[in-house]
């Protein structure tokens, strides 16, 4: 996997909320992203990406976008706008050779993007569960192959290991053996399934991951 640069202009992908006593369809980012970035990057800026469809290349250049955060939320085809917004911006990233990390739905539309499928959680294993995770590549001097740590889990949909096609591999496991982590082999692309964001209080595991690759400090 190639390494980000170090000048960090990042954009988060929204969510798509209705707001029904106001007949009004909304951009949506949790507020548990700020002090995340916050605690994990402080050095960085950022700006969440409203879903704009083809027009949100014209915001990633006047806002000169140089990194990409695929957040959670949102079945990969409820929103259909929000499914045309991240499209674009991961097609314009990759072809651009810009990083790109993805959280949780972020992971999953990744995978769909590189022609693998998504299956239902059907034994609810990772519905609203804490479970461990096991990385299988170090990740910089924090994260070793072999560590494990216990995180949250919020994803209806899992990924079996056979659905992560070239030139994804992925780095952590469930105990149940289904992917929590993929990365990608010439591109500077990352994806976790858990929220970092949502840990209370946040984990230093998650902080040293992000900073490693975006290559916050270095």
């Amino acid at each position: 996997m190639r390494r980000a640069n170090t000048s960090h202009r990042i954009g988060l992908s929204m969510r798509v909320v209705s707001e029904p006593t106001v007949l009004e369809t909304r951009d949506a980012l949790s507020q548990e992203w700020g002090p995340f970035l916050t605690y994990a990057m402080p050095e960085i800026s950022w700006i969440p990406i409203p879903n704009l469809g083809a027009n949100v290349v014209g915001f990633a250049k006047r806002w000169e976008l140089n990194g990409l955060i695929l957040t959670g939320g949102d079945d990969i085809g409820a929103t259909p706008v929000r499914d045309e917004t991240e499209d674009i911006l991961l097609n314009r990233f990759l072809t651009k050779g810009l990083p790109i990390f993805g959280v949780c739905r972020g992971l999953q539309f990744i995978v769909n993007h590189f022609k693998g499928s998504l299956a239902a959680d059907l034994l609810k294993n990772h519905v609203n569960r804490r479970h461990t995770v096991r990385f299988s590549f170090d990740a910089g001097p924090a994260i070793k192959s072999g560590d494990e740590f216990v995180t949250n889990s919020f994803h209806e949909n899992i990924v079996r290991r056979p659905e992560v096609h070239h030139p994804l591999v992925s780095f952590a496991l469930a105990m149940d053996r289904t992917v929590e982590g993929i990365l990608c082999k010439n591109h500077p692309l990352m994806a976790i399934m858990w929220h970092p964001e949502r840990e209370r209080p946040f984990k230093t595991v998650d902080r040293e991951l992000m900073r490693w690759f975006f290559g916050v400090g270095q």
